[in-house]
């Protein structure tokens, strides 16, 4: 019988991942981490993987039943305990559908340098800003990559996000998104709430603390439910920024 998953899995799949953090009796997790919810902020993962798949009406078949997805973090204590609670675990029932966790890899990531990269998105990247009105006037409003002040709100969040992560500013604060290859506007329900996001590939040039940053924590808001995770496609080989191909991070099929 082939695997019927629910289209909307993002919050079963995000509240799975920090239960199962929450549950691994580690004394690297008492020790280095005081507080859970705080530095699970800082944890972004992608959307499965499904290479086989049809899409009827509010679900997912999985025809051949394979599935794979990737986590990141600056914090490797935590995805130590992510690992080991997965393993521990064997099976996952997520969104209507059963899986058996067949093998765990990890990835090393790129050696980040001041540069030119390429990325595409994993996951959705989400971004929003208030308008200029009044308090009672005042909306949020989710930002496109179509939209003027896009790439500036994503620079300033990440460098937030960075200095709440590590209590200090980077020491090169440059972040900036040169070429937007291609662009989809996406919309994602977690809970009862929608969240506008960009499926995106793009070229960056920034320093190699805020581009590791980006990479391991994710780029723009709400990376813990799911949005955000980045995949670099290529990386400058030479001061010349000649492109060439990477490999992915954290993988668990």
């Amino acid at each position: 019988k082939r695997n019927k998953l629910f289209i909307n899995y993002l919050t079963e799949l995000s509240e799975l991942l920090r239960e199962i953090l929450i549950s691994v009796k580690s004394t690297k997790i008492k020790r280095t981490t005081k507080k859970i919810s705080f530095k699970y902020k800082f944890i972004t993962f992608s959307l499965l993987q499904i290479p086989n798949r049809t899409v009827v009406t509010d679900y997912i078949i999985m025809n051949d039943e394979k599935a794979y997805f990737y986590i990141s973090s600056p914090n490797n204590t935590l995805l130590e305990c992510i690992k080991d609670g997965l393993i521990a675990k064997g099976t996952l029932s997520l969104a209507g559908a059963k899986f058996e966790i067949s093998s765990i890899r990890v990835y090393a990531g790129p050696k980040f340098i001041r540069g030119t990269y390429r990325f595409s998105t994993l996951s959705p990247v989400v971004i929003r800003a208030t308008n200029n009105k009044t308090a009672r006037e005042r909306k949020i409003l989710y930002l496109y990559a179509t939209d003027r002040d896009f790439k500036e709100a994503l620079k300033l969040n990440l460098i937030k996000r960075f200095i709440s992560y590590y209590h200090q500013v980077p020491l090169d604060s440059t972040f900036e998104i040169k070429k937007i290859h291609r662009f989809k506007p996406v919309a994602y329900r977690i809970g009862n709430r929608y969240y506008r996001g960009n499926r995106i590939i793009f070229d960056v040039f920034g320093s190699p603390e805020l581009l590791r940053f980006a990479y391991e924590s994710g780029l723009g808001e709400e990376t813990f439910l799911g949005f955000g995770m980045l995949k670099c496609l290529a990386e400058p080989k030479t001061s010349k920024e000649r492109y060439y191909k990477k490999e992915e991070p954290i993988q668990i099929a």
